[in-house]
Protein backbone atom coordinates (compact mmCIF):
# COMPACT_ATOMS: atom_id res chain seq x y z
CA UNK A 1 0.00 0.00 0.00
CA UNK A 2 2.75 2.79 0.97
CA UNK A 3 4.40 1.74 -2.47
CA UNK A 4 1.10 2.65 -4.36
CA UNK A 5 0.83 5.36 -2.38
CA UNK A 6 4.74 6.80 -2.91
CA UNK A 7 3.81 5.82 -6.76
CA UNK A 8 0.63 8.26 -6.83
CA UNK A 9 2.53 11.16 -4.87
CA UNK A 10 5.56 10.65 -7.29
CA UNK A 11 3.17 10.60 -10.34
CA UNK A 12 1.63 13.61 -8.77
CA UNK A 13 4.76 15.64 -8.32
CA UNK A 14 5.95 15.13 -11.93
CA UNK A 15 2.72 16.24 -13.24
CA UNK A 16 2.88 19.03 -10.89
CA UNK A 17 6.27 19.94 -12.14
CA UNK A 18 5.58 20.00 -16.02
CA UNK A 19 2.42 22.22 -15.24
CA UNK A 20 3.03 25.53 -16.03
CA UNK A 21 3.31 27.64 -12.95
CA UNK A 22 1.10 30.26 -13.51
CA UNK A 23 2.15 32.91 -11.38
CA UNK A 24 5.56 32.96 -12.03
CA UNK A 25 4.77 32.97 -15.83
CA UNK A 26 2.76 36.02 -15.24
CA UNK A 27 5.27 37.97 -13.40
CA UNK A 28 7.61 37.01 -16.29
CA UNK A 29 4.92 37.96 -19.18
CA UNK A 30 3.86 41.73 -17.30
CA UNK A 31 6.66 43.56 -18.67
CA UNK A 32 5.67 42.68 -22.33
CA UNK A 33 2.25 43.50 -21.71
CA UNK A 34 2.83 46.97 -19.57
CA UNK A 35 1.66 49.63 -22.44
CA UNK A 36 -2.08 47.94 -23.81
CA UNK A 37 -4.96 48.47 -22.65
CA UNK A 38 -7.94 46.04 -23.05
CA UNK A 39 -11.05 46.90 -21.28
CA UNK A 40 -11.97 51.08 -21.40
CA UNK A 41 -9.43 52.38 -18.67
CA UNK A 42 -8.27 49.22 -17.20
CA UNK A 43 -4.81 47.59 -18.76
CA UNK A 44 -4.18 44.34 -19.57
CA UNK A 45 -2.02 44.07 -17.06
CA UNK A 46 -4.28 44.61 -14.09
CA UNK A 47 -6.27 42.20 -15.37
CA UNK A 48 -3.35 39.68 -15.51
CA UNK A 49 -2.47 40.62 -11.99
CA UNK A 50 -6.16 40.05 -10.65
CA UNK A 51 -6.13 36.53 -12.24
CA UNK A 52 -2.90 35.72 -11.20
CA UNK A 53 -3.26 36.96 -7.54
CA UNK A 54 -7.02 35.66 -7.14
CA UNK A 55 -5.67 32.00 -8.15
CA UNK A 56 -2.76 32.73 -5.70
CA UNK A 57 -5.17 33.21 -2.91
CA UNK A 58 -8.14 30.96 -3.68
CA UNK A 59 -5.18 28.07 -3.82
CA UNK A 60 -3.29 29.23 -0.92
CA UNK A 61 -5.18 31.23 1.56
CA UNK A 62 -2.07 31.98 3.75
CA UNK A 63 0.21 34.80 2.35
CA UNK A 64 2.15 37.75 2.65
CA UNK A 65 2.59 41.72 2.29
CA UNK A 66 6.57 42.24 1.31
CA UNK A 67 8.03 44.43 4.22
CA UNK A 68 10.85 46.04 2.18
CA UNK A 69 7.99 47.68 -0.51
CA UNK A 70 5.34 48.55 2.01
CA UNK A 71 7.31 50.49 4.35
CA UNK A 72 8.32 52.75 1.46
CA UNK A 73 4.99 53.07 -0.26
CA UNK A 74 3.07 53.88 3.21
CA UNK A 75 5.30 56.93 3.69
CA UNK A 76 4.91 57.96 0.03
CA UNK A 77 1.41 57.49 0.29
CA UNK A 78 1.07 59.29 3.16
CA UNK A 79 3.28 62.57 1.66
CA UNK A 80 1.06 61.74 -1.34
CA UNK A 81 -2.35 62.28 0.92
CA UNK A 82 -0.42 65.65 1.74
CA UNK A 83 0.07 66.87 -1.34
CA UNK A 84 -3.75 65.69 -2.30
CA UNK A 85 -4.72 68.52 -0.06
CA UNK A 86 -2.31 70.91 -1.43
CA UNK A 87 -2.99 70.48 -5.58
CA UNK A 88 -5.75 70.85 -8.12
CA UNK A 89 -5.22 67.65 -9.56
CA UNK A 90 -7.16 65.68 -6.58
CA UNK A 91 -8.27 63.04 -9.08
CA UNK A 92 -4.94 62.15 -10.78
CA UNK A 93 -3.57 62.20 -7.73
CA UNK A 94 -5.87 59.42 -5.95
CA UNK A 95 -5.69 57.32 -9.68
CA UNK A 96 -2.23 56.81 -9.33
CA UNK A 97 -2.06 56.38 -5.08
CA UNK A 98 -5.06 53.83 -6.14
CA UNK A 99 -3.24 51.81 -8.79
CA UNK A 100 0.18 51.87 -7.09
CA UNK A 101 -1.68 50.38 -3.62
CA UNK A 102 -3.08 47.64 -6.03
CA UNK A 103 0.14 46.56 -7.83
CA UNK A 104 1.77 46.47 -4.74
CA UNK A 105 -1.15 44.26 -2.94
CA UNK A 106 -0.94 41.48 -6.13
CA UNK A 107 2.77 41.50 -6.31
CA UNK A 108 3.46 40.53 -2.41
CA UNK A 109 1.14 37.84 -2.79
CA UNK A 110 2.54 36.61 -6.22
CA UNK A 111 6.05 37.03 -4.84
CA UNK A 112 4.79 35.43 -1.19
CA UNK A 113 4.24 31.99 -3.53
CA UNK A 114 6.32 32.05 -6.43
CA UNK A 115 9.76 29.86 -6.84
CA UNK A 116 13.01 32.00 -8.37
CA UNK A 117 14.13 29.24 -10.41
CA UNK A 118 10.51 28.73 -12.44
CA UNK A 119 10.26 32.31 -12.37
CA UNK A 120 13.68 32.86 -14.05
CA UNK A 121 12.73 29.98 -16.71
CA UNK A 122 9.76 31.20 -17.92
CA UNK A 123 11.60 34.88 -18.44
CA UNK A 124 14.87 33.58 -20.09
CA UNK A 125 12.63 32.06 -22.66
CA UNK A 126 10.59 34.91 -23.39
CA UNK A 127 13.83 37.21 -23.00
CA UNK A 128 15.37 34.22 -26.30
CA UNK A 129 12.38 34.94 -27.95
CA UNK A 130 12.36 38.47 -27.56
CA UNK A 131 16.00 38.43 -28.67
CA UNK A 132 15.44 36.34 -31.87
CA UNK A 133 12.67 38.82 -32.98
CA UNK A 134 15.31 41.47 -32.75
CA UNK A 135 17.66 39.70 -34.32
CA UNK A 136 14.55 39.39 -37.20
CA UNK A 137 14.55 42.61 -37.33
CA UNK A 138 18.22 43.58 -37.87
CA UNK A 139 17.76 41.28 -40.84
CA UNK A 140 14.96 42.93 -42.42
CA UNK A 141 16.87 46.47 -41.48
CA UNK A 142 20.09 45.17 -43.35
CA UNK A 143 18.20 43.85 -46.49
CA UNK A 144 16.52 47.03 -46.93
CA UNK A 145 13.33 46.22 -45.62
CA UNK A 146 10.46 47.32 -43.06
CA UNK A 147 11.21 45.37 -40.11
CA UNK A 148 8.02 44.64 -37.69
CA UNK A 149 7.41 47.47 -35.26
CA UNK A 150 6.64 44.62 -32.37
CA UNK A 151 3.56 46.00 -31.44
CA UNK A 152 1.63 42.88 -30.29
CA UNK A 153 -1.58 41.70 -31.76
CA UNK A 154 -2.61 45.34 -32.77
CA UNK A 155 -3.76 46.05 -28.54
CA UNK A 156 -4.69 49.60 -28.13
CA UNK A 157 -1.79 51.69 -26.07
CA UNK A 158 -3.13 52.91 -23.11
CA UNK A 159 -3.12 57.28 -23.30
CA UNK A 160 0.09 57.81 -22.03
CA UNK A 161 1.87 54.70 -23.54
CA UNK A 162 4.17 55.65 -27.11
CA UNK A 163 5.89 53.35 -29.35
CA UNK A 164 9.59 53.13 -29.89
CA UNK A 165 10.47 56.58 -32.24
CA UNK A 166 12.24 56.70 -35.16
CA UNK A 167 16.21 58.17 -34.16
CA UNK A 168 18.95 57.39 -36.31
CA UNK A 169 16.14 55.75 -38.35
CA UNK A 170 15.04 52.63 -37.02
CA UNK A 171 15.57 51.67 -33.74
CA UNK A 172 15.32 47.80 -32.67
CA UNK A 173 13.22 47.15 -29.71
CA UNK A 174 11.82 43.56 -30.26
CA UNK A 175 8.46 44.06 -28.39
CA UNK A 176 8.84 46.45 -26.44
CA UNK A 177 8.04 50.50 -26.43
CA UNK A 178 11.71 51.53 -27.06
CA UNK A 179 15.28 50.07 -26.46
CA UNK A 180 15.74 50.99 -23.19
CA UNK A 181 12.70 48.59 -21.62
CA UNK A 182 14.50 45.39 -23.91
CA UNK A 183 17.50 46.31 -21.69
CA UNK A 184 15.57 46.46 -18.48
CA UNK A 185 13.68 42.98 -19.24
CA UNK A 186 17.00 41.36 -21.03
CA UNK A 187 19.68 42.96 -18.38
CA UNK A 188 19.09 40.44 -15.40
CA UNK A 189 18.55 37.35 -17.43
CA UNK A 190 22.09 37.85 -18.71
CA UNK A 191 23.49 38.17 -14.99
CA UNK A 192 21.21 34.92 -14.73
CA UNK A 193 22.68 33.19 -17.35
CA UNK A 194 26.22 34.52 -16.60
CA UNK A 195 25.94 32.53 -13.22
CA UNK A 196 24.99 29.90 -14.70
CA UNK A 197 27.52 29.14 -17.62
CA UNK A 198 25.07 30.03 -20.15
CA UNK A 199 27.81 31.40 -22.54
CA UNK A 200 25.78 30.89 -25.28
CA UNK A 201 22.65 32.18 -23.96
CA UNK A 202 24.80 34.91 -22.70
CA UNK A 203 26.23 36.06 -26.11
CA UNK A 204 22.66 36.11 -27.89
CA UNK A 205 21.86 38.70 -24.80
CA UNK A 206 25.07 40.78 -25.16
CA UNK A 207 24.72 41.03 -28.89
CA UNK A 208 20.78 41.68 -29.11
CA UNK A 209 21.69 44.37 -26.55
CA UNK A 210 24.26 46.15 -28.56
CA UNK A 211 22.23 45.92 -31.89
CA UNK A 212 19.44 47.67 -29.78
CA UNK A 213 21.25 50.66 -29.50
CA UNK A 214 20.01 51.17 -26.00
CA UNK A 215 22.78 53.23 -23.86
CA UNK A 216 21.63 50.99 -20.84
CA UNK A 217 21.72 47.69 -22.30
CA UNK A 218 25.05 48.31 -23.78
CA UNK A 219 26.52 49.68 -20.21
CA UNK A 220 25.05 47.58 -18.19
CA UNK A 221 25.76 44.36 -20.26
CA UNK A 222 29.14 45.27 -19.67
CA UNK A 223 29.47 45.74 -15.65
CA UNK A 224 27.79 42.30 -16.00
CA UNK A 225 30.47 40.72 -17.77
CA UNK A 226 33.07 42.35 -15.48
CA UNK A 227 31.62 41.97 -12.42
CA UNK A 228 30.92 38.18 -13.08
CA UNK A 229 34.40 37.58 -14.34
CA UNK A 230 36.61 39.67 -11.80
CA UNK A 231 33.73 39.86 -8.88
CA UNK A 232 32.70 36.48 -9.01
CA UNK A 233 35.37 33.96 -10.68
CA UNK A 234 37.79 36.33 -10.14
CA UNK A 235 39.67 34.83 -13.19
CA UNK A 236 41.22 38.12 -14.75
CA UNK A 237 43.08 35.73 -17.77
CA UNK A 238 40.06 33.83 -18.65
CA UNK A 239 38.03 37.31 -19.04
CA UNK A 240 40.79 39.47 -20.54
CA UNK A 241 40.64 35.87 -23.29
CA UNK A 242 36.89 36.70 -23.63
CA UNK A 243 37.12 40.49 -24.19
CA UNK A 244 39.79 39.72 -26.81
CA UNK A 245 37.57 37.35 -28.02
CA UNK A 246 34.74 39.68 -28.03
CA UNK A 247 37.10 42.21 -29.91
CA UNK A 248 38.25 40.36 -32.31
CA UNK A 249 34.68 39.49 -33.32
CA UNK A 250 33.07 43.21 -33.74
CA UNK A 251 36.51 44.17 -35.47
CA UNK A 252 35.40 41.36 -38.31
CA UNK A 253 32.08 42.53 -38.07
CA UNK A 254 33.06 46.52 -37.86
CA UNK A 255 34.85 45.95 -41.62
CA UNK A 256 32.58 43.19 -42.82
CA UNK A 257 28.79 44.82 -42.10
CA UNK A 258 27.58 48.50 -43.20
CA UNK A 259 25.21 47.65 -40.79
CA UNK A 260 26.56 46.64 -38.08
CA UNK A 261 28.99 49.70 -38.30
CA UNK A 262 25.97 52.10 -38.07
CA UNK A 263 24.71 50.04 -34.67
CA UNK A 264 27.86 50.16 -33.18
CA UNK A 265 28.61 53.92 -33.53
CA UNK A 266 24.54 54.37 -33.03
CA UNK A 267 25.64 52.63 -29.79
CA UNK A 268 28.73 54.79 -28.71
CA UNK A 269 26.80 57.69 -29.28
CA UNK A 270 23.85 56.51 -27.02
CA UNK A 271 26.48 55.81 -24.23
CA UNK A 272 28.34 59.27 -24.93
CA UNK A 273 25.06 60.75 -24.58
CA UNK A 274 24.61 59.65 -21.06
CA UNK A 275 27.08 62.37 -20.10
CA UNK A 276 26.61 64.60 -22.92
CA UNK A 277 24.83 68.50 -22.69
CA UNK A 278 26.00 71.89 -20.62
CA UNK A 279 23.23 72.10 -18.23
CA UNK A 280 21.55 69.53 -16.52
CA UNK A 281 18.30 69.53 -18.72
CA UNK A 282 20.41 67.04 -21.62
CA UNK A 283 22.72 64.99 -18.50
CA UNK A 284 20.28 61.77 -17.65
CA UNK A 285 21.88 61.28 -14.63
CA UNK A 286 21.20 64.66 -13.58
CA UNK A 287 17.68 64.39 -14.87
CA UNK A 288 15.36 66.96 -14.42
CA UNK A 289 17.16 68.75 -11.20
CA UNK A 290 16.09 72.22 -12.27
CA UNK A 291 12.29 71.83 -11.50
CA UNK A 292 12.81 71.36 -8.02
CA UNK A 293 14.32 74.12 -7.35
CA UNK A 294 11.08 76.04 -8.74
CA UNK A 295 8.84 74.12 -6.43
CA UNK A 296 7.10 75.90 -3.29
CA UNK A 297 8.93 75.34 -0.28
CA UNK A 298 6.12 72.99 1.40
CA UNK A 299 6.62 70.81 -2.18
CA UNK A 300 10.51 70.74 -1.93
CA UNK A 301 10.36 68.85 1.51
CA UNK A 302 6.85 66.85 0.78
CA UNK A 303 6.47 66.89 -3.10
CA UNK A 304 3.70 67.31 -5.09
CA UNK A 305 2.74 63.49 -5.04
CA UNK A 306 3.76 60.52 -6.67
CA UNK A 307 3.70 60.12 -10.19
CA UNK A 308 2.34 63.35 -10.41
CA UNK A 309 5.54 66.00 -11.85
CA UNK A 310 3.97 66.01 -15.37
CA UNK A 311 0.56 66.86 -13.77
CA UNK A 312 1.73 69.74 -11.63
CA UNK A 313 3.76 71.64 -14.02
CA UNK A 314 1.22 71.25 -16.70
CA UNK A 315 -1.29 72.59 -13.53
CA UNK A 316 0.71 75.65 -13.81
CA UNK A 317 1.29 75.87 -17.76
CA UNK A 318 4.35 74.26 -18.05
CA UNK A 319 4.92 71.36 -20.73
CA UNK A 320 7.35 68.95 -18.91
CA UNK A 321 8.71 65.86 -20.42
CA UNK A 322 8.99 62.53 -17.86
CA UNK A 323 12.68 62.27 -18.57
CA UNK A 324 15.07 61.89 -15.79
CA UNK A 325 15.67 59.17 -12.97
CA UNK A 326 14.03 57.42 -10.70
CA UNK A 327 15.99 59.76 -7.57
CA UNK A 328 15.28 62.87 -9.18
CA UNK A 329 11.31 61.93 -9.85
CA UNK A 330 10.95 60.91 -6.61
CA UNK A 331 12.63 63.85 -4.96
CA UNK A 332 9.85 66.07 -6.72
CA UNK A 333 7.04 63.44 -6.70
CA UNK A 334 7.55 62.78 -2.27
CA UNK A 335 10.17 65.60 -2.02
CA UNK A 336 13.13 65.52 0.42
CA UNK A 337 11.35 63.27 2.86
CA UNK A 338 10.43 60.80 0.32
CA UNK A 339 14.00 60.49 -1.24
CA UNK A 340 15.59 60.06 2.25
CA UNK A 341 13.47 56.73 2.61
CA UNK A 342 14.07 55.71 -0.86
CA UNK A 343 17.57 55.87 -0.58
CA UNK A 344 16.78 53.90 2.77
CA UNK A 345 14.99 51.74 0.94
CA UNK A 346 18.10 51.21 -1.93
CA UNK A 347 20.52 50.41 1.40
CA UNK A 348 18.52 47.90 2.72
CA UNK A 349 18.11 45.93 -0.55
CA UNK A 350 21.55 46.43 -1.02
CA UNK A 351 22.41 44.41 2.49
CA UNK A 352 19.16 42.20 1.89
CA UNK A 353 20.59 41.05 -1.67
CA UNK A 354 24.34 41.02 0.01
CA UNK A 355 23.43 38.30 2.52
CA UNK A 356 21.37 36.08 -0.38
CA UNK A 357 24.88 36.32 -2.90
CA UNK A 358 22.30 38.38 -5.21
CA UNK A 359 24.25 41.55 -5.41
CA UNK A 360 24.53 41.73 -9.00
CA UNK A 361 20.81 41.90 -9.33
CA UNK A 362 20.89 45.00 -7.15
CA UNK A 363 23.69 46.29 -9.04
CA UNK A 364 21.43 46.31 -11.93
CA UNK A 365 18.68 47.62 -10.03
CA UNK A 366 20.67 50.77 -8.91
CA UNK A 367 21.98 51.42 -12.21
CA UNK A 368 18.94 51.70 -13.92
CA UNK A 369 17.36 53.83 -11.33
CA UNK A 370 20.32 56.19 -11.70
CA UNK A 371 19.74 56.83 -15.50
CA UNK A 372 16.09 55.74 -16.04
CA UNK A 373 12.57 56.80 -14.68
CA UNK A 374 11.93 53.74 -12.54
CA UNK A 375 9.39 53.79 -10.01
CA UNK A 376 6.05 51.75 -9.03
CA UNK A 377 5.91 50.76 -12.66
CA UNK A 378 6.19 47.24 -14.07
CA UNK A 379 9.66 47.13 -14.85
CA UNK A 380 10.08 48.33 -11.73
CA UNK A 381 8.61 45.31 -9.70
CA UNK A 382 9.84 42.99 -12.66
CA UNK A 383 13.62 44.05 -11.60
CA UNK A 384 12.78 43.16 -7.47
CA UNK A 385 11.24 40.43 -8.91
CA UNK A 386 14.35 38.87 -9.17
CA UNK A 387 15.89 40.12 -5.45
CA UNK A 388 12.58 39.15 -3.58
CA UNK A 389 12.17 35.46 -4.97
CA UNK A 390 13.76 32.54 -3.21
CA UNK A 391 13.84 29.30 -4.42
CA UNK A 392 11.33 28.04 -1.69
CA UNK A 393 7.70 28.47 -2.66
CA UNK A 394 6.93 30.51 0.26
CA UNK A 395 9.50 32.11 2.83
CA UNK A 396 8.44 34.82 5.59
CA UNK A 397 12.01 36.21 6.12
CA UNK A 398 11.09 39.19 3.85
CA UNK A 399 7.33 38.96 4.47
CA UNK A 400 4.69 40.68 6.88
CA UNK A 401 1.19 40.50 7.12
CA UNK A 402 0.59 36.97 7.18
CA UNK A 403 -3.22 35.57 7.24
Amino acid sequence: MNIINQTINTHKGRKNSNSIKIPEFVLAILPIFSPYILLGPISVNMILLCIATVLVLVLNSRFSINRHISYLWLLHFFLSILAFFSTDYNIALFNSMLSISYSIICFSVLWSRCNIKVFEKYANYIGIGCCLFLFYQAVQLALGGEPPSGQLFNLPLLHYAGWVSETWGFRLNSVFQEPSYFAIFCLPLLAVNMQLKNYILSTIYILALTLSSSSLGILGALIIVVYYFLAEKRELKQSVLIILCILVVHILFFYVSDYYNTAFERSLDKVLSIFDGNDSVNIRILGQIYLFESLPEFNQIFGVGVSQMKNYFASIGVNVFNYSNSFIATLINTGIVGLMFYIVFHMVTTYYCYKRGRLIFDLIFVMICAIDQFIYNFFFFYLLTFIYLSNEESSDENFICNT
